[in-house]
């Protein structure tokens, strides 16, 4: 008797694979086939097909990516024609009416086109059809729009348009007649390709349905008028609500609601409105306050919208202990000089805010967090937490740059923050560029209890600009303090510059100038502010019986604004100005004069390119003034396109001054460190064309 060979692993998974290969060799030409005449039928009997995502192929298998016309016509004849699903047909959406909302129904309806971007088949687009109607309806509402209509259709070319368009290489429009989708919507049969014998080739249909009669989704909305606001109320509870004790702080919080009777009713503006009050509510005091419930009463009909807002305060806070994390009790001794929150204290966010500016501001701290937790805290002791990072005591920099100011820049740093283990720091700059050079050394003391620095710093400097030549040495006592939003500070400086203007006469010119300078900043981002305005002031003076070789006095100033406009769109204005009076120019000293042009000052012109004339030279005028203004378009959230012009003159006499216009367009992209600037412009007095490189707010 014959014994039938064992049946290794190796011969089962054999035999397992050659059954497998030889069933799928039978089965896939017959589904094929199957597949082929479904989508036929499906297309003949419906008047569309599965249009979306598909390329046109030979029998044969070969993608058509171009074809002539001639052969376009005799593929369609033999019906050799196959249809596959590998290119997405897109949906283009157009908008009729209401222009200035369009942006905002688009944004509205991003999602569903995507969702929906290969559809074709009835039911798929009755789908996308009924969710996009009250996605358009609701941007309206939220722009006041209580009363707006949305009629939607989808349109798409017919087989004979499309034919007709690859027959002759260019797109032709056509569109088959509209049909119920069964909600009162209309739609339009997609594309007819592949739709039995005689079908269409299409090459390249993606390029094609780009540029011609590619498939739409057409919105026409009728607004009607906008709602505007009605009545206001605004309501307290809590410890606020008392009727004599917090009068005052009631009347603020109501000033503070950004809406007016007869204003225009917006989603955006009713929020923005809320936050506004509840802001104030907890800018001091009322830590925990919250908004505890809010109505908009809304009529259609008499387009009117009744406001009312209800603040619950809850309890009034003071501070209480200051609980610090992340720091040894060794490494808290610094920390003593900055805090400015005692115990007792009425809370305020104001406060909050400055402790957590004075900890960044000191260089102490790699990482700063203040923060306060209301729940279950006592009302009268609300505990302040302070985590803190302690930063690298030495610290070498080295770097490396390029401005259109100053050509290359190469600099290299070292900083001790506690010198000596005093708290001292000491920092030590060199930077060497191609027209400019500098060596600094700068030792600051510990802040004081009332927020108050003291600085001392010495330099060495060379520059050679337009013809002038100076080497200079500085020594500079400062005592500055910053609170939020104001920076102050008082200056003795002392300067000593060797200046040589080209075809003038070199002199050597001291000055000893006591000085003040306070500086206020409202910006909602100071690295890249979208709104805000700041003013700054600065005054100084010397005396020819103190160390000076004359005497005169300064003074210079300045103000920039910043408007949004709309969502996408910026204004920024600006005023600079200064003036020296007493003295003679010839004994002044170039850093106490002024001399304009260059990348944040004058744009079309050189860097320090304007200012009266010795020689061959530009040297310090002793006027100087500076308006601006410009324009950006963000066409993304990163990526924006400015238009800029501004004009300027610097002189000795105010008879001499005329106006100098610099003028241009550039790009701006937003980065963590502030928008990257590269700019062209034209300086009418010079009659040249200047490219403009550089990082951080303009202006």
């Amino acid at each position: 008797m014959l014994t039938p060979p064992a049946l290794g692993p190796r011969r089962i998974l054999a035999a397992v694979w050659l059954v497998w290969l030889l069933c799928a060799l039978a089965i896939l030409p017959a589904r094929a086939d199957q597949v082929t005449d479904s989508v036929s039928d499906q297309t003949a009997s419906q008047g569309y097909g599965q249009a979306s995502g598909q390329v046109l192929r030979h029998a044969s298998g070969q993608v058509y990516d171009q074809i002539t016309s001639q052969a376009a016509g005799q593929a369609a004849a033999q019906g050799s024609i196959e249809v596959s699903d590998e290119v997405a047909l897109p949906w283009r959406l157009v908008i009729e009416g209401a222009p200035a909302l369009r942006s905002g129904i688009e944004a509205s309806l991003a999602s569903v086109l995507r969702r929906y971007e290969g559809s074709a088949t009835g039911i798929q687009v009755e789908r996308m059809m009924q969710q996009m109607k009250p996605l358009a309806l609701d941007a309206l509402a939220a722009e006041g729009y209580f009363r707006a209509t949305v009629d939607l259709a989808v349109e798409a070319p017919t087989r004979d348009a499309l034919a007709s368009a690859v027959a002759s290489g260019q797109p032709e429009d056509g569109v088959v007649d509209s049909t119920s989708a069964g909600t009162g919507t209309q739609f339009r049969p997609a594309f007819g390709v592949g739709a039995g014998p005689g079908a269409p080739i299409m090459p390249k249909l993606s390029r094609l349905l780009s540029s011609g009669p590619g498939r739409v989704v057409r919105l026409q909305v009728v607004t009607g008028e906008r709602t505007s606001v009605g009545q206001i109320q605004i309501r307290f509870e809590g410890t606020i609500a008392d009727e004599q004790a917090e009068a005052a702080a009631r009347a603020a919080a109501r000033a503070a609601f950004t809406l007016a009777e007869g204003s225009p009713f917006r989603s955006t503006d009713w929020e923005s409105a809320k936050q506004a009050v509840l802001r104030q509510v907890r800018a001091r005091r009322f830590a925990a306050a919250r908004i505890a419930s809010s109505r908009a009463d809304v009529d259609p009909e008499t387009t009117r919208a009744d406001l009312e807002v209800v603040v619950d305060s809850g309890p009034a806070y003071r501070f209480g202990e200051l609980r610090v994390r992340g720091l040894e009790p060794s490494e808290q001794r610094l920390l003593v000089r900055l805090i400015n929150i005692r115990p007792g204290e009425d809370y305020s966010q104001a406060a909050l805010a400055d402790l957590q500016s004075r900890l960044q501001g000191s260089q102490y701290y790699s990482f700063v967090a203040v923060t306060v937790e209301t729940t279950g805290a006592d009302p009268q002791a609300l505990p302040v937490d302070v985590e803190l990072g302690l930063a690298q005591r030495h610290k070498v920099e080295l770097g490396a740059g390029y401005s259109t100011n100053n050509g290359p820049r190469a600099t290299a740093q070292y900083t001790d923050i506690d010198l000596f283990g005093l708290g001292i720091q000491w920092r030590n700059l060199f930077s060497l560029e191609a027209r400019e050079q500098t060596a600094s050394s700068e030792l600051r003391l510990p802040t004081d209890e009332d927020g108050w620095q003291l600085r001392g710093r010495a330099a060495l400097g060379h520059q050679d600009y337009n013809g002038l030549t100076i080497h200079d040495q500085t020594l500079l006592l400062e005592r500055a303090k910053s609170t939020g939003r104001i920076e102050r500070a008082v200056t003795l400086e002392y300067v000593r510059s060797d200046e040589s203007p080209d075809g003038g006469t070199a002199s050597i010119k001291r000055a000893l100038a006591p000085g003040y300078g306070w500086r206020y900043r409202s910006f909602d981002d100071l690295l890249d502010p979208r709104g805000g305005y700041e003013v700054g002031a600065r005054v100084s003076a010397a005396s020819q019986t103190f160390g000076s070789d004359t005497s005169f006095a300064r003074a210079s100033a300045r103000l920039i604004a910043v408007w949004p406009l709309g969502a996408h769109n910026s204004l920024i204005a600006r005023v600079d100005g200064g003036v020296v009076t007493g003295g003679s120019s010839e004994h002044i000293p170039d850093a106490f004069l002024f001399r304009i042009g260059g990348d944040q000052s004058l744009r079309g012109y050189r860097y320090l390119s304007i200012g009266p004339r010795e020689g061959n030279a530009v040297v310090g005028g002793r006027l100087e003034a500076i308006t601006g203004a410009e324009i950006i378009h963000w066409v993304t959230d990163k990526v924006g396109v400015a238009g800029f012009y501004e004009r300027g003159d610097a002189v000795d006499h105010i008879a001499d001054f005329q106006w100098k216009a610099g003028y241009g367009a550039g790009l701006r992209w937003r980065t963590g460190v502030g928008p990257i600037n590269a700019d062209i412009a034209y300086g009418a007095a010079v009659h040249e064309v200047r490219v403009h490189l550089s990082i951080g707010f303009l202006f």
